[in-house]
């Protein structure tokens, strides 16, 4: 991982930089700029933010906390081990 401007880059074989985002939906004929990327991944990571922040109690600005790298790289954690949980397991949870 690489910390680059203010947010996380997984290394290349994990993830992508916001304008290769934007190269590969312009591809798919979807026209948008890397800014455009940035700033709808922003608002998404500021929605979990603001979720994660409401049930620890915390207070803050989900804006700044959505920007951090290690926010981020936290986020990316979760988000992998959940997509690793097979179906079984899911069924156990709840």
């Amino acid at each position: 991982m690489r910390m680059r401007n203010t947010y996380a880059t997984l290394e290349r074989d994990v993830g992508m930089d916001y304008r290769s985002i934007a190269s590969e939906l312009n591809k798919i004929g979807d026209p948008v700029g890397h800014s455009t990327v940035r700033n709808v991944i922003l608002r998404v990571l500021e929605r979990f933010a603001v979720a994660i922040m409401a049930s620890y109690g915390a207070t803050g600005d989900p804006q700044r906390v959505a920007r951090d790298p290690g926010f981020q790289r936290g986020l990316a954690s979760l988000v992998r081990d959940a997509s690793e949980i097979n179906d079984d397991e899911v069924k156990n949870i709840s």
